[in-house]
């Protein structure tokens, strides 16, 4: 469906002389993952409205995109497949957060940031098949990445000592990091066994 109307879109814009018919495969892709996080966004978004958690929603999102954008990791095969796993990502950081203790909030921060900030450090970013980064990109997305994952990690660490009455925040932080660690060690393990 989204695919479909990309399509219809892309022939809108090469009708109208805004792109040339050259260049709509290009623009048809943008259009497909633009169309895509706006669904998942805009999904994530209705449930934390919904679940009443919208700042631990609104920061998973920003510490899950941002981490993603440069680290890369696992993509799925098709637009759905995506949408599936971002929510049930988002729902299951949501169903740890309300289900953990605050006692054990306090030691799994401190766990999770630092296992997600070795993994990322070391690992990030990972190269993708279907966009390919140039070795300039590539070191530029490296830095972003380590800086990120530094700050996301200092943040965590200085708000518990800081701030304790956030715990569920800087839990929400420490799970997000851990997620987008898990999707880089999938797709290390991916690239190394299932060639």
């Amino acid at each position: 469906m989204i695919k479909t109307m990309c399509e219809d879109f892309s022939f809108i814009l090469v009708r109208n002389r805004i792109i040339s018919e050259d260049d709509r495969e290009v623009y048809i892709y943008g259009l497909e993952l633009l169309v895509n996080s706006l669904l998942v966004v805009g999904t994530i978004l209705t449930l934390g409205l919904l679940l009443n958690k919208i700042l631990v929603t609104v920061t998973f999102l920003i510490v899950f995109c941002s981490i993603r954008s440069y680290a890369g990791g696992f993509h799925a095969s098709q637009y759905w497949k995506c949408y599936c796993i971002g929510c049930l990502s988002y729902l299951s950081i949501i169903t740890v957060v309300h289900s953990t203790a605050i006692f054990d909030m306090y030691i799994c921060s401190f766990i999770f940031s630092s296992i997600s900030y070795i993994g990322i450090y070391s690992k990030a970013p990972l190269n993708s098949k279907k966009n390919p980064k140039t070795e300039k990109e590539m070191q530029r997305n490296s830095v972003i990445t380590k800086v990120l994952i530094s700050i996301y990690t200092l943040i965590t660490a200085i708000g518990i000592f800081a701030y304790p009455q956030g715990i569920e925040l800087w839990f929400t932080i420490a799970c997000t990091q851990l997620v987008v660690t898990i999707f880089l060690m999938i797709t290390i393990l991916q690239r190394r066994y299932l060639r």
